[in-house]
């Protein structure tokens, strides 16, 4: 996610902001797969619609939380290469305790063995 970020961010003269949108949905769209097949997998495993869409409405949870902190430390103080980093992994650490704890008890609270 970072190294997504900073490329984009580097390469393509992006705000730090839409970095940010854009790796945090392309990896967020990878996870649904991960979490179907393998970190809630069970037995009868397989695709649904109502799965994805829940993990889809808790992706934007955490990226309204993850974009919102950040865009809110870049207005307090525009970053560097160094407060990127920074503001990232805070954004990071913020999106990811909201987003498991969605995806562990609602969107997967009946498909856990």
């Amino acid at each position: 996610d970072i190294v997504l970020v900073l490329i984009l961010r580097k390469l393509l003269q992006m705000p730090l902001w839409l970095c940010v949108a854009v790796s945090f949905f392309t990896i967020g769209v990878a996870l649904y797969f991960v979490h179907e097949y393998w970190t809630f997998k069970r037995r009868r495993s397989g695709f649904s619609y109502t799965r994805l869409r829940h993990t889809m409405l808790t992706i934007a949870i955490a990226f309204i939380v993850r974009v919102g902190l950040i865009a809110l430390l870049a207005t307090m103080h525009q970053p560097g290469d160094g407060l990127t980093v920074a503001y990232v992994i805070a954004g990071g650490l913020a999106s990811f305790a909201s987003n498991y704890l969605l995806i562990r008890f609602w969107v997967f609270e009946n498909h856990i063995s």
